[in-house]
């Protein structure tokens, strides 16, 4: 009996034993296919919108960790235009130069967003930086001479503008939406040659993944100036009465000028600030020597200078003294004496953008009487040469 029971209740036991995993393993599969429901209908939104024709930026690759990439531009096909010439025959032979090497310029980036429909909801400042123009004007990489000097943009769309003072020594900051530009004397401000350009709807993306550089083309983005170039130059004419042998302690003084300018970024506007109070000597100290005493023919003229633009409703004046070495034919030995103008000389004359201006004063004798009278005239000039076989043509 003992034998009969025990195999009956160990038969007993393994039938229960077994009935109860059936019923766990029933339980167990409607629980996995309810997790593969949920699953399903979690993950189904997410691959929807990863697959959205207007998230076509969630499709690119990765960036570095930070999501952002570091600039430097190719200028090939940039450049800066010089002057505009007042003949239409010399301005079609302005050439487009190259920033020269060494050339310092301040970028400011703004990130353009949109809503769903594709419509430019804000326009927002991303970063900012400092670059150096290198490899024969071809090619631009961040200033490493400067803190905080590299672009750093993640991906999107952006507006990027660019200033410089044409120069490999200073260069505008870029601390805000507004650019002031200025010294402690109008000498200063006026070896700033500042020249602009700006790029729109530029795209920032990687091309494949642990990307952490991209190399901008700046082909098309010319450079334009925003101040008026301006020099002086002297005259004295041959076969006067009084032969003209030497110059000396020359001296052409311009006012009234603007000594402070704000630019804006985004407008890419260079605006006057302040009063209009300010001067700048064209010609400080010049001097003429060695003059062919035989007809007394020579000219003296200074550097250029970059002046913020003016309109003409306050005259320019002109204040100009020197020392002349001279003879006359009555005399025929060499004499000396001062010359200064008893009142300025005044011009209305407007200073516009990207134009040149030679301001040419011509020292006359009408006699032997000294001191002389001296008139003023002003030349537009531009660097361009004509070709030789186009001078005297017509329009």
């Amino acid at each position: 009996m003992g034998g009969v029971y025990g195999n009956g209740y160990t038969d007993f036991m393994r039938f229960r034993r077994g009935l109860h995993g059936f019923f766990i393993y029933k339980a167990n599969i409607r629980m996995m296919k309810t997790i593969q429901h949920y699953l399903i209908f979690c993950f189904l939104p997410t691959l929807f919108t990863a697959c959205g024709v207007g998230d076509n930026l969630a499709m690119l690759p990765e960036t570095d960790e930070s999501g952002k990439l570091t600039v430097s531009f190719d200028l090939n096909g940039a450049g800066i235009r010089m002057d505009d010439a007042t003949d239409t025959r010399a301005n079609a032979n302005v050439p487009l130069e190259n920033l020269a090497d060494g050339t310092l310029f301040s970028i400011r980036a703004y990130k353009k967003t949109y809503n769903d429909k594709g419509e430019l909801t804000a326009t927002i400042f991303a970063d900012a930086g400092v670059y150096k123009v290198e490899s024969g004007g071809k090619t631009a990489n961040a200033y490493t001479s400067v803190t905080d000097a590299v672009l750093q943009l993640t991906r999107g769309i952006y507006d990027l503008y660019f200033l410089s003072y044409n120069s490999s020594t200073v260069y505008p900051g870029a601390t805000g939406d507004t650019e002031t530009i200025t010294g402690s004397t109008l000498a200063d401000v006026t070896s700033k040659d500042v020249i602009a350009t700006s790029m729109k709807d530029v795209q920032i993306q990687s091309d494949q993944d642990g990307q952490v550089t991209l190399t901008i083309p700046m082909d098309g983005a010319v450079f334009s100036h925003l101040c008026s170039r301006v020099k002086a130059r002297l005259d004295i004419p041959r076969n006067q009465p009084v032969i003209v042998l030497g110059v000396s302690a020359l001296k052409i003084t311009m006012k009234p000028l603007y000594g402070t300018a704000g630019y804006n970024w985004q407008k890419g506007t260079l605006s006057t600030t302040g009063e209009r109070n300010n001067s700048v000597d064209l010609i400080a100290s010049g001097a003429l020597s060695g003059i062919d005493s035989s007809t007394g023919a020579a000219t003296l003229s200074s550097s250029d200078v970059y002046l913020f633009p003016l309109n003409d409703d306050v005259p320019l004046e002109f204040d100009v003294t020197m020392t002349i070495a001279y003879k006359t034919s009555s005399s025929g030995s060499q004499l000396s004496g001062d010359f200064k103008l008893s009142s300025p000389v005044a011009l209305d004359k407007a200073l516009l953008a990207a134009k040149s201006y030679c301001f040419v004063f011509t020292l006359t004798y009408y006699g032997e009487l000294v001191p002389s009278d001296l008139t003023l005239d002003v030349t537009s000039y531009s660097p361009v040469n004509l070709p030789s076989d186009d001078v005297g043509a017509d329009d």
